[in-house]
């Protein structure tokens, strides 16, 4: 079944009533066709490909391994506690705001951040339903950090992109959303408007791809800015990203 299939069963007999709800719950539908799409695309990514197997204890991109959100025989705390430190191994401060996932793979743990010139490293949250955007559009660093997984001790910390950002993000978001992707050979961290980068094991600048501007907000509501949020998966040689947009949608293997 099509989108459009759906569209046109959504329309087709429905009340005056509930036809508004029906045309806002397009979008909706769209996104997670989008959604369920990409997801295939990591299952994919993950279960035929011999070069990219990975050991149980790494988690190379959202979600961990084959996108499941499952970590098999990890024997890991079900509780923890950040004031007393009950079940912290380590703790290393990470300067900045981001909502992207830390991955795994082997010794190493990468995350990226987004650090604002103006010190604004705050974000509303709790339940309300407004699309306010944040106001700080002061310069921005984003960068990659890299870490020992047993002592939390920084390996390498890169800068990918220093400028002033390109959208405004929604008031419960980041500068960096999109949780980065590795196969133990690259690092891959995607910041929206700002670009795709990709760095080796060793910190190393490889390469970085222009998206151009990745508007996104409500669908009806173009002054409405929210940033991205689709994080990257690795597929063999080809690093793939879905990007939604309040234009042109569209999928891009680098």
């Amino acid at each position: 079944m099509s989108i459009s299939d759906i569209e046109l069963m959504m329309s087709a007999n429905i009340p005056r009533k509930t036809e508004k709800m029906a045309h806002l719950l397009q979008p909706i539908l769209r996104g997670l066709l989008s959604w369920i799409f990409i997801l295939n695309l990591s299952l994919m990514a993950y279960a035929g490909d011999e070069k990219s197997k990975t050991t149980d204890a790494s988690w190379p991109s959202f979600r961990g391994r084959y996108a499941s959100g499952v970590a098999d025989g990890q024997n890991l705390p079900d509780q923890w506690n950040g004031e007393n430190g009950a079940n912290i191994k380590w703790k290393t401060p990470i300067p900045g705001l981001a909502h992207s996932s830390p991955i795994v793979w082997g010794k190493r743990i990468f995350v990226t951040t987004a650090i604002s010139s103006a010190g604004d490293h705050s974000f509303k949250h709790g339940l309300y339903g407004e699309g306010t955007a944040s106001e700080d559009r002061s310069v921005h660093h984003w960068r990659v950090y890299c870490l020992d997984k047993t002592s939390g001790e920084i390996i390498w910390d890169e800068l990918a992109a220093e400028s002033v950002p390109k959208d405004k993000r929604h008031i419960k978001a980041t500068y960096a959303n999109s949780t980065p992707a590795t196969n133990g050979k690259i690092v891959v961290a995607f910041f929206g408007s700002e670009g795709l980068f990709a760095f080796n094991a060793d910190g190393t600048l490889l390469w970085k791809k222009d998206l151009g501007r990745l508007n996104l907000g409500a669908y009806d509501l173009p002054d409405y800015e929210w940033g991205t949020a689709s994080s990257p998966i690795i597929y063999r040689d080809l690093v793939i990203v879905q990007c939604d947009t309040q234009g042109e949608d569209f999928l891009i293997a680098l």
